[in-house]
């Protein structure tokens, strides 16, 4: 004769005790804090508890603390997602070597993602999810007027909802290249800013000599009716034709037209576009006539054009000339009766 496992009821359900002991085991994910600040992210005593990090936890870098990737061409962080309150810093093993850093990071706001390594491009891969508020993305160093060369490329994939800010600081090209980033907030760059680096609250500054550049490489990596802001000392190309409900704002470029330059060389179609305080009606803006609008040192003289609001499809054109055709006829039909 069988017996029943005292775990079964007869009916075949699940007793109390069984279900209890699989939620325990569900929910037996762990949160680490960040204690060690300065140390790479996989060495087992930066974290409280102590520990190499693990898939399926949740690792927090607070505010004020800077953590570090592992300093090598190559650095994937061990742990399930990274909780990033407080500063990163993408390595390398020397200057002018390149590395690629994977992670599955969400950010809060005044979180600060720097490239540390200086004359490099940095590549964070992985997943990224922006949260409510600013993430600071810089390249160089904090001082204003100086500053090498940092890119960051962002092949991650990127999202976050309409409260957040991707704000990108100092001098450097930051290119976003992933299709599907579902974004859909504000990309920054260029201005000032304050934020917490290396411990300490600074303002962070761009200049004539720092210029910090979006460049949009492939159709999707801007996400999902984003927006684009430049302030001073800043750079926007886009290689592709973007349509979107948000907003491009150009800031006052106080007369410089080196400050603030969108790249011309596609069709681009936004909700609204200001340009030093102006709001542009609703319409198509090529070179030329951005020129005549007084706007001229904020395009390069491309072959693209920018489109403000919605134009409807030739489908709906179709559409709304056989409504017209339709109401004309009826009109007509009445009159004759």
């Amino acid at each position: 004769m069988h017996t029943r496992s005292p775990l079964l009821l007869r009916s075949g359900v699940l007793t109390s005790s069984f279900v209890a002991l699989c939620l325990a085991t569900a929910a037996s994910a762990d949160d680490f804090t960040y204690s060690n600040s300065g140390t790479t992210w996989n060495t087992a005593a930066a974290w409280t508890p102590s520990g190499v990090p693990t898939g399926g936890n949740t690792y927090i870098v607070s505010n004020g603390h800077v953590l570090r990737t592992d300093a090598t061409t190559g650095s994937t962080f061990g742990g399930g997602t990274l909780s990033l309150l407080g500063q990163l810093n993408l390595q390398s093993t020397t200057t002018g070597v390149n590395a690629t850093h994977t992670a599955n990071i969400v950010t809060s706001a005044g979180s600060l993602i720097v490239n540390a390594r200086s004359t490099t491009t940095h590549t964070l891969a992985g997943t990224m999810q922006l949260g409510t508020g600013s993430t600071f993305l810089k390249s160089s160093g904090t001082n204003a007027t100086t500053g090498d060369k940092r890119n960051i490329t962002f092949t991650t994939l990127i999202s976050g909802g309409t409260g957040a800010t991707a704000h990108f600081l100092r001098n450097g090209d930051f290119t976003l290249s992933n299709a599907g980033n579902t974004f859909a907030g504000t990309w920054r760059a260029g201005g000032s800013a304050s934020m917490v680096v290396d411990g300490v609250t600074a303002t962070v500054s761009n200049s004539s000599d720092v210029i910090s550049t979006i460049k949009a490489t492939t159709a999707g990596s801007l996400g999902i009716n984003t927006s684009v802001t430049l302030d001073a000392w800043s750079r926007f190309d886009a290689d592709f034709d973007w349509t979107t409900t948000g907003a491009l704002t150009l800031a006052n470029n106080a007369g410089n037209a080196s400050s603030i330059i969108v790249t011309l060389d596609q069709d681009i179609t936004v909700g609204l576009l200001s340009i030093a305080g102006t709001t542009l009606t609703a319409g198509e803006y090529d070179y030329a006539d951005l020129v005549s609008a007084g706007f001229g040192d904020y395009f390069t003289n491309g072959i693209g054009s920018i489109t403000v609001g919605t134009i409807p499809e030739p489908s709906t054109y179709a559409a709304l000339l056989g409504l017209a055709s339709l109401a004309l006829a009826t009109r007509a039909s009445r009159r004759k009766s």
